[in-house]
């Protein structure tokens, strides 16, 4: 995981902008409020070969500054690295009995 954060930036698809109430406009908790979320997102999804994250999190949730009821999103950011298995191979010789 390179970047993640969880919250609400700005209207779009899932909010017109022609839908938001006037008051709420300026509100930073209603828009602008977001948390970071990347070391959740990396806990979740580093390492694996898939990763599923249902929103609404609730681990997200816990730590965003936004108001509970509003819809929130999730943007991340991710490489996807082709993994290696480390093999180590141990060879054990015995010292007590000589060569």
């Amino acid at each position: 995981m390179v970047a993640a954060s969880y919250g609400r930036e700005e209207t779009g698809r899932c909010l017109p902008s022609d839908s938001v109430i006037d008051s709420l406009r300026d509100d930073p908790r209603y828009f602008g409020c977001s948390a970071n979320v990347l070391h959740l997102a990396d806990r979740k999804c580093s390492g694996l070969p898939r990763c599923d994250i249902a929103i609404p999190d609730s681990d997200f949730e816990r730590i965003t500054p936004c108001y509970k009821d509003s819809r929130k999103y999730l943007e991340a950011k991710y490489d996807c690295v082709k993994g290696m298995r480390n093999v180590e191979r141990y060879v054990r010789y015995s010292m007590s009995q000589p060569f």
